[in-house]
């Protein structure tokens, strides 16, 4: 069995996860690999090759190399993407091992699209790797399911291959580490919602064919299941909470912060030790499944992550802003990440 940090887990997962989605894509023809999406990059080859050009750049931030960003434009063949997706991660893997905890404490540099730069610790950097991979890894499973004859992976999510006998991984909670990225949660579920909350109930309903259905079918599912995680944590043993879809965003917001503040003063109390203490969920009536509470914790982070990915794509079509939400513009935001100059 692997001992991990939540970070060494997620990237565990991320590299799972990326490998059941080229398993699938890699053997398409050409016409589906590029077929345009209004979606993301805007095609699935694309949106593959962003993510492994994403993981390459800031590998070199963090290694301080000389950055050799191979750009967008020039795509490669699946078997290309895949070989260098591994490079890449053994390359990282090699050079995170050799860190302690003061190296990842270490400040890299990194410059915005709008030229600004901003100096990050590197274990928040990592943390926004893993997190972009969520984001972009839920638009390829969408882009999947709308090409004819294709069938998706049955679920990537985090607990998916944590309760997997083949991947048990031994993790040495932090639950600073996980508090904070749940905290970056709060934060992008509240700035989906600064937009939201402009809209009429004819856009919050439109209907889409990606994720549950609806802008609104969205932000609510976001939030049921954030509070549904805090009942088991808590011991209670409640079916996943359904909320009238009639709820307004001035309804949701006050929801997301009163169970948000909850988990926030739950998890004051909880040390790392009780983060490997297990509990009994159930997603249906008829189906429970037990899990450690810092496993949940982690699922619940990248759960967000996944839908709103959705979200943003659902603004960007309604004609409304698309915040930047991504874990980088939040240590950006609360100053985790310093401007430099």
């Amino acid at each position: 069995m692997t001992t991990v940090t939540p970070l060494g887990a997620l990237l565990l997962h991320g590299d799972w996860a990326r490998d059941r989605l080229m398993a699938v894509s890699s053997p398409l023809p050409g016409a589906a690999l590029d077929r345009p999406f209004e979606l993301g990059p805007g095609s699935l080859r694309r949106t593959l090759h962003h993510l492994w050009r994403s993981e390459h750049v800031w590998l070199d931030r963090w290694s301080g190399n000389t950055i050799t960003d191979p750009g967008e434009g020039e795509l490669m063949t699946m078997d290309a993407l895949w070989a260098c997706f591994r490079d890449t991660a053994r390359a990282r893997d090699a050079f995170l091992d050799n860190l302690d905890a003061e190296d990842f404490a270490r400040r890299c540099t990194y410059t915005r699209p709008d030229g600004g730069s901003y100096k990050i610790p590197i274990g928040d950097a990592v943390l926004h790797v893993v997190n972009h991979g969520f984001h972009h890894r839920a638009q390829a499973l969408n882009m999947l399911r709308h090409l004819d004859g294709v069938e998706p992976p049955a679920g990537i999510d985090f607990l998916r291959m944590a309760r997997d006998p083949r991947h048990r991984m031994d993790i040495v909670y932090d639950a600073e580490t996980i508090g904070e990225y749940l905290r970056y949660g709060d934060w992008a579920d509240e700035s989906v919602l600064d937009i939201a909350d402009d809209l009429d109930d004819a856009a919050l309903d439109r209907p889409f064919e990606m994720g549950l259905g609806s802008l609104r079918k969205v932000l609510l599912h976001v939030r049921a299941a954030a509070q549904w995680w805090l009942g088991a944590w808590r011991g209670e043993d409640a079916s996943f909470p359904k909320l009238p879809e009639t709820t307004s965003t001035a309804e949701l917001r006050g929801l997301v912060e009163d169970t948000a503040a909850a988990r926030r003063e739950l998890m004051a109390t909880l040390s790392n030790a009780d983060l490997e203490r297990t509990v009994t969920a159930r997603p249906r009536p008829d189906r429970e499944m037990t899990v450690r509470i810092g496993d949940t914790m982690i699922q619940l982070g990248g759960h967000g992550t996944h839908h709103r990915a959705h979200a943003l794509n659902m603004l960007r079509h309604l004609g409304a802003a698309s915040p930047g939400i991504g874990y980088r513009n939040w240590c950006e935001e609360t100053a985790l990440a310093g401007r430099v100059g």
